[in-house]
């Protein structure tokens, strides 16, 4: 009789809340923010009207001219669930990493509230789930490298997050991985409201979209930029990749990275990038597969010129049904 009176009285104070661990306790320890920053350490406050919905929203953050960098223990979202960045005045690019142990596991919406660009850094591995949408009105990058490099030389780690004297105000000039290049799943499926097919991952027109990983795994998922940039690196450990501004974004270069991955489309996967003047589309690695009727898609729906697709694969390219 006290072990039942016992449990039921432990199973009142879990429920109320009493011990600290509510069920919204649990939901929000998906994004935790590090004190790497000190004094400008990012803020999440839960349940926050955000475009006509309940968010969490992040806010904080250390400022430097029109970038805003934040740093985390941990980001995932789960099913369901919507992340946003803030995005105060004048602020053009939203720079994170992820200095924990855990990857991203991003099953619902991550977004910006505004119109900055966001950049997402985790080396120890990002998925998108099948439900996983973005909704940003600025480009997107998601990458495993352990830094962000600026051409100051200064390095914004994830591994070796010591906060420097003065973050850079420039946009990153590259990416640098470690002794690890960890992979990127996308299986998102996401339906577009405007539409009856599914888009999945999608940024707006004109805009970047990148995944910059060990393995790129799309599995069903939906990538989308139209009239915009699609880029796909995969690329082995110890790797650099330079970032150069296009009107569209970013561009992807290769040139000081002598080993690579592989990217595999599966299972009715689609990259496309259509629209009046269609975007470009690239994909990097050492193997690159297309199966089970995964497609890539460059479609000119007006009278512009239509973009390119550029395949480069340091060993083969595979086609099948």
């Amino acid at each position: 009789m006290w072990q039942t009176k016992f449990g039921q009285l432990l199973l009142f104070l879990f429920s109320s809340g009493i011990l600290g661990f509510s069920s919204s306790s649990l939901t929000q320890a998906q994004v935790v923010p590090d004190r790497s920053l000190n004094d400008e350490s990012s803020l999440v406050t839960n349940d926050v009207m955000v475009k006509e919905a309940l968010a969490d929203l992040i806010e904080g953050g250390a400022i430097r001219d029109r970038n805003l960098f934040h740093s985390f223990i941990e980001l995932s979202i789960n099913n369901g669930d919507r992340v946003y960045f803030a995005n105060p005045e004048s602020i053009t690019n939203i720079i994170t990493r992820v200095t924990g142990n855990n990857i991203s596991e991003l099953f619902g919406t991550l977004g910006v509230d505004g119109a900055a660009n966001l950049w997402l850094l985790n080396p120890n591995g990002i998925v998108f789930g099948s439900n996983a949408t973005l909704d940003v009105n600025g480009s997107f990058l998601a990458t495993t490298a352990d830094s962000y490099i600026f051409n100051n030389g200064f390095a914004y780690s994830a591994t070796n997050p010591e906060t420097p004297p003065l973050l850079t105000i420039n946009i990153p000039l590259g990416l640098q991985f470690g002794e690890t290049a960890e992979p990127i799943i996308n299986q998102s499926i996401a339906p577009d409201p405007l539409s009856e097919s599914p888009r999945g991952l999608q940024v707006p027109t004109q805009e970047t979209i990148a995944f910059v990983g060990g393995e790129l795994k799309i599995t069903g998922g939906r990538i989308s930029a139209p009239q915009g940039n699609i880029e796909l690196g995969s690329v082995a450990e110890n790797s650099f990749v330079s970032i150069e501004p296009t009107p569209q974004g970013w561009k992807l270069d290769y040139q000081e990275t002598s080993s690579f991955q592989d990217i595999n489309l599966t299972d009715e996967a689609r990259i496309e990038a259509i629209g009046n003047g269609a975007g470009n589309i690239r994909l990097q690695g050492k193997n690159i597969r297309l199966q089970n009727g995964s497609d890539i898609l460059n479609i000119t729906l007006g009278t512009e010129s239509g973009g390119q697709i550029s395949l480069v694969a340091s060993d083969n390219i595979e086609l099948t049904s």
